[in-house]
């Protein structure tokens, strides 16, 4: 369930606010013409009422819905004269599928003026940004060809007809298309390699045209673009939709990157090295402003890092790791999944290159650790930055996602204890191993990201 709702919606020529008393003289009037012409959309109360009384224990009724978040029902004002002039509704929400059913109606003086359509799309926003649905469904009669024009040119979809009513249904993923106008002619797909020094960043760079918003994802150590089981491709897809451009980088020598000169000290050198790179060749070509980073395992705790000393409005961190001291991060469970790992060069090119603490890893994978460690632990030792609030030079938004038993939590509380972090909030999938391997999984981080944003 959502919190803070805010019922009171506008337009140039539209209020919509719930009924409250004092609405009662206002109601009747609206139905003292339309009352049998509407009553297959009118709520068998209200149609039934003929006294100011009667108007009110309907008033009650909706203020009791709007309290417990099941029934959010707003009358259609006309500016200037705020006459009332119908209704649009929102009921039999689960919360759980995140569906609502939407409705309303127009009295008859007004229809054919497009009011219809606008005080619609007004109660779409509202479900889809507000309430944080994912799907809208509507319904109208057979014969009623002004409802249904009205409807397919919001972009509903036509689901099934039965007993005269014929389905409809919206998803976010259309709504988002629609807002943006997403087609094939505005979305791009660019290869990008930033040059500098024998260094070359290769990447690929998606979005629409006029994005002011750049999400930089960043893989772990041996990581390409692609991410994990593709899921950098699908997140960057996906937020496309949200208007938000992103640049999906493989991390040298990984993928079409190759080193440079420099020589890195620590993971942390090398990553904040990169993104200066990529945000100065973004901010002078493109002319971005506001960044987003996002990464996975262990090019979390790097990025972060470099969000406390520059301009990040917000950083997503998916399974943040630090395997020089993770007694757990690899284990039985997650070894089956990955056990091709272990034939590959780059993973123990990995472990002797950063002095992972590979003896600690070994003992674990063979079967010395905890079964009872709970799916979000504090079981990772104190980081050490060196870091307080004067070093502090930026605070962010945090969102964080954990696939898997294990991360370093306790790192990201120090952040938030130093100022580093304005909102933090923390999800676990549960059931998912460290990279999101399930389909099901990646589903939910995509779904968890996309809602944070929008």
């Amino acid at each position: 369930m959502t919190d803070n709702l805010s019922p009171r919606i506008e337009s140039n020529r539209l209020l919509l606010r719930p009924f409250d008393y004092g609405d009662e003289k206002d109601i009747l009037k609206m139905l003292e013409n339309d009352r049998e012409r509407l009553k297959d959309v009118l709520d068998k109360k209200i149609y039934e009422a003929k006294t100011v009384p009667d108007i009110k224990d309907y008033i009650t009724e909706v203020k009791t819905g709007w309290k417990l978040a099941n029934l959010f029902v707003w009358g259609i004002w006309l500016k200037p004269s705020l006459r009332l002039i119908g209704q649009r509704y929102l009921f039999n929400i689960d919360w759980q599928k995140k569906r609502v059913e939407g409705g309303g109606f127009i009295i008859y003086e007004f229809e054919g003026q497009l009011i219809p359509k606008e005080a619609a799309e007004l109660c779409v926003d509202y479900a889809f940004n507000t309430l944080k649905v994912e799907e809208i469904l509507t319904s109208c009669k057979v014969n009623n060809l002004a409802s249904i024009f009205g409807i397919e040119r919001s972009g509903y979809d036509r689901t099934m007809e039965r007993k005269g009513i014929i389905f409809y249904r919206l998803s976010l993923e259309k709504y988002l298309r629609r807002k943006i106008q997403l087609t094939k002619e505005n979305y791009f797909e660019k290869y990008i390699c930033i040059r500098h020094d024998g260094l070359n960043l290769a990447g690929i760079y998606r979005g629409i045209e006029k994005s002011s918003n750049l999400i930089i994802l960043l893989p772990a150590l041996t990581g390409t673009r692609t991410g994990p089981q593709r899921i950098f491709v699908d997140i960057s897809r996906k937020l496309a939709l949200l208007g938000i451009s992103s640049y999906c980088v493989d991390i040298p020598p990984m993928g079409d990157s190759i080193d440079g000169k420099n020589q890195f000290d620590s993971i942390e050198e090398k990553y904040c090295y990169y993104l200066d790179l990529i945000i100065a060749h973004f901010e002078n070509n493109f002319g971005f402003k506001k960044y987003i980073l996002l990464s996975i395992s262990m090019g979390c705790l790097p990025s972060l890092k470099y969000a406390t000393q520059k301009n990040i409005q917000k950083v997503i961190l998916l399974s943040p790791s630090d395997s020089r001291q993770s007694k757990h991060w690899i284990n039985v469970k997650n070894l089956r999944a990955y056990y091709y790992k272990l034939f590959q060069s780059k993973t123990w090119n990995k472990f002797f290159r950063y002095k992972l603490n590979y003896c600690r890893i070994i003992t674990n994978i063979l079967g010395k650790h905890d079964k009872n460690i709970s799916s979000i632990t504090d079981d990772f030792e104190e980081y050490e930055y060196n870091m307080d609030n004067r070093s502090v030079k930026n605070a962010f938004d945090l969102l964080c996602i954990v696939g898997g038993r294990y991360y370093s939590r306790k790192i990201l509380l120090n952040y938030k204890r130093i100022g580093a972090i304005n909102r933090f909030k923390e999800i676990c999938i549960q059931n998912s191993d460290h990279s999101f391997f399930t389909w099901n999984s990646r589903k939910q981080v995509i779904q968890y990201i996309t809602n944070w944003l929008r």
